[in-house]
């Protein structure tokens, strides 16, 4: 079985449970991108977790290799992510984050 190739935008709080799971499932996804607006809360993450972090969503959702995205950020910071969801094979946005 081929592993799933997914792009985890929002760094967050709530991306630490998020995070824990995909390692967990590492023989079933890939990572390829962990995607964040701040650039010192994005270093952090990359310090603790063991996926490839940039700034630049387009970029991340683009790539080729993720065939879905998981949304972690507040629900006020969707909106402008919204014309990239075509881009995308699947797209989950965690309810009331």
């Amino acid at each position: 079985m081929s592993r799933i190739g997914i792009a985890l935008v929002g760094l967050g709080p709530a991306s630490q449970p998020h995070a824990a799971s995909l390692i967990e499932l590492s023989d079933q996804v890939d990572v390829r991108w962990a995607v964040g607006r701040n650039p010192e809360r994005s270093r952090a993450f990359a310090a603790q977790y063991p996926f490839p972090v940039t700034t630049d969503l387009h970029a991340a959702i683009t790539d080729p290799a993720v065939q879905a995205v998981i949304i972690l950020t507040p629900n006020a910071h969707r909106a402008h992510m919204a014309p990239h969801r075509a881009e995308c094979e699947a797209w989950c946005a965690t309810p009331g984050v």
